[in-house]
C-alpha cells in the first residue's frame, strides 16, 4: 500500500458504505487467521452510547495513539480505526495531529466522516481523503457488517458472545448460527476472494464438525473461532 494511504479519511457514501469500506482496508492489511491484538478501533457512536455524552473525548485518541507507538504483535503493522470521526471534540482532534503528520513506523489510521468539512482543517490536511460514491450498498458490503466486526474486532467479539448466549445455548442453534456465517462467507468468496475470507471459512468448517460430532463447549468452540478465524 503506497505511503500516501499511511492516514486516511473516508468521506461520502453513507454510515454504513464507509465501515464496509474501511474493514475491507482492515482486511487487506490484517486479514489472516492470527488474533486481533493488531487492531484498535474508535466506534465513535458506541462510545457516545456507552459514555452517554454527545462527542469523544481526547483519552481515546490518547489511548489510539499510544497503541500505534507500540510494535505490531501478530502482523507487519497496527491499524487503528476512527469511525465517524465527527464526533471526536476539537480537543480529541488536535490529540490526533502529531500521528497523522508522522505516523510511527509500520502503522495505519484511518477515519471516516460524512464529508471533510466535518473535522478540522488540519486533521484534514494530514489524510489522504477518499470519496465514496453514492452506490448501492451491494457495491460495496457482500457480508454484514456484523460479521465482519465479530471476525475482526476482537473486544467486539468477545462481548457480543457473552451477551448472545442464548444464540447459541444448543448445538441445533449453533448450527443455525454457523450455516448463516457459512452463506455470508461463501458469499464474500464468489464476488471477492480474498485470503482472509478463505481462512475464515475453513475454520467455520472445522468448528461446525467440532460442534457437530462431539460434546465441546459450544460457546468456547464459536469464541475460539472467532478470535482465530
Amino acid at each position: 500500500m503506497s505511503a500516501d494511504f499511511v492516514t486516511t479519511l473516508i468521506t461520502g457514501g453513507n454510515n454504513q458504505t464507509r465501515e464496509q469500506w474501511t474493514w475491507n482496508k482492515v482486511f487487506q492489511l490484517l486479514g489472516d487467521a492470527k488474533p486481533k491484538t493488531d487492531l484498535v478501533v474508535i466506534n465513535s457512536k458506541e462510545i457516545m452510547a456507552q459514555e452517554e455524552k454527545k462527542s469523544v473525548g481526547i483519552e481515546h485518541s490518547r489511548k489510539l495513539t499510544k497503541f500505534l507507538k507500540e510494535k505490531p504483535f501478530n502482523h507487519k503493522v497496527k491499524v487503528g480505526l476512527i469511525l465517524e470521526a465527527q464526533y471526536l471534540t476539537i480537543e480529541a482532534q488536535n490529540a490526533l495531529l502529531k500521528t497523522l503528520e508522522e505516523p510511527p513506523a509500520n502503522s495505519y489510521l484511518i477515519l471516516t466522516a460524512p464529508k471533510k468539512s466535518s473535522l478540522i482543517p488540519t486533521v484534514i490536511s494530514r489524510c489522504f481523503v477518499t470519496k465514496l460514491q453514492n452506490l448501492p450498498i451491494d457495491s460495496y458490503l457482500y457480508i454484514s457488517e456484523e460479521l465482519l466486526r465479530l471476525l475482526f474486532d476482537r473486544a467486539y467479539a468477545l462481548d457480543w458472545v457473552n451477551g448472545h448466549k442464548d444464540q447459541i445455548e444448543t448445538r441445533e442453534e449453533a448450527l443455525v448460527l454457523l450455516e448463516k456465517w457459512e452463506g455470508e462467507l461463501r458469499q464474500q468468496l464468489v464476488k471477492n476472494h480474498q485470503k482472509w475470507a478463505v481462512n475464515a471459512v475453513v475454520r467455520l468448517w472445522e468448528t461446525r464438525s467440532v460442534v457437530e460430532n462431539t460434546n465441546v463447549n459450544i460457546r468456547l468452540a464459536i469464541e475460539e473461532w472467532l478470535l482465530k478465524g
